[in-house]
């Protein structure tokens, strides 16, 4: 894998382990994007690391995904990494029956996107990527 040089989204990078992990990438020479619901943070995020971007979104919300889709790859039709840190979440308490529902709330955002929301990028082919293993 390459790990300088590339154009990369970090969805949920405005805090935590994401932020960190931005920063290194960024550190290491790569153009970073960050992607986050809260202004405040992207705009602290672009202030603190020069050459950093910074770009609004809810993983909750279908349309500002895509929006941050169509934005992104407009703006960075180069872009060849996306590193989802975003999620939600939701205070739960396993041996309450509607445990499952508070449990699917939390984990939809992370595994699914709506349609029209991926992006293939120009320098990615088939014959970069991993084959899938079978279950």
């Amino acid at each position: 894998m390459k790990t300088t040089g590339n154009t990369i989204l970090v969805a949920g990078g405005t805090s935590g382990i994401g932020r960190a992990f931005a920063v290194r990438l960024h550190a290491a020479g790569n153009k970073v994007i960050v992607a986050g619901h809260r202004r405040a943070d992207l705009d602290e995020i672009v202030a603190e690391v020069p050459g950093i971007e910074g770009e609004e979104f809810d993983v909750t919300d279908g349309a500002s995904i895509r929006r941050l889709s169509e934005t992104v790859t407009a703006n960075h039709p180069d872009l060849n990494v996306l590193v989802t840190m975003a999620g939600i979440m939701v205070p739960e308490t396993v041996l309450d029956p509607g445990s499952l529902e508070v449990a699917e709330r939390t984990v939809a955002p992370t595994c699914s996107a709506p349609s029209g929301s991926s992006t293939r990028s120009p320098r990615s082919s088939p014959s970069s990527r991993r084959p899938r293993s079978s279950p």
